[in-house]
């Protein structure tokens, strides 16, 4: 995600304030929620063209900001579908059609079934490849009638937390690699 020219701006205003920090983190951190709301609704609507019923699972870091989150992406989206936060009790979530987008939060990775559903975005990055696994698994599993899903991590550019990406996706591309190479000498020891 990049921030707005208004957004840069704000930034700057911000800084030249005593205390200022808090209030430029502020405006990115809002920047960020709002393009990251329109993406979902955009990856979302797409999913439902080709799949009706179908769309997003949001993974937010936190339950205010996932909340936050519902808020913004409904007001987008207007009466098109709804939005909101998945039903941690064992609802009906992943049979509701009416449903386009389904929040939760970075925790919450494991023991539902969300396949119904195409895309997968996160605000998150979860450092642990298991937990990015478990993420996927939600609706990259059986049952899934589409040949492929879509996990999209939504990051502000030039961050930290973006560079940390990059390193994550070239370490994980190396590990794919190397469970390619594997798979190949076993298959070629045992004569397969």
């Amino acid at each position: 995600v990049v921030l707005t020219q208004q957004e840069y701006a704000d930034q700057r205003t911000a800084l030249q304030r005593p205390g200022g920090w808090a209030k430029a983190a502020a405006v990115a951190r809002q920047g960020v929620m709002n393009a990251f709301a329109e993406r979902a609704v955009v990856e979302a609507k797409m999913d439902r063209a080709s799949y009706p019923g179908g769309g997003a699972l949001v993974f937010m870091d936190n339950t205010r900001e996932a909340e936050e989150f519902v808020r913004l992406a409904q007001s987008i989206v207007g009466s098109e579908f709804r939005v909101k936060m998945r039903d941690q009790t064992g609802g009906q979530d992943n049979i509701d059609m009416s449903l386009g987008i389904v929040v939760t939060i970075a925790s919450d990775v494991s023991g539902y079934n969300m396949q119904r559903l195409g895309v997968l975005l996160s605000g998150v990055y979860a450092s642990n490849a298991n937990r990015r696994h478990q993420m996927l698994g939600r609706i990259h599993r059986v049952g899934q009638i589409r040949s492929e899903v879509r996990y999209i991590t939504v990051v502000a550019a030039n961050s930290i937390l973006s560079i940390l990406l990059q390193r994550h996706r070239a370490t994980d591309t190396l590990n794919m690699s190397f469970e390619q190479m594997a798979q190949s000498f076993l298959a070629s020891d045992i004569g397969i």
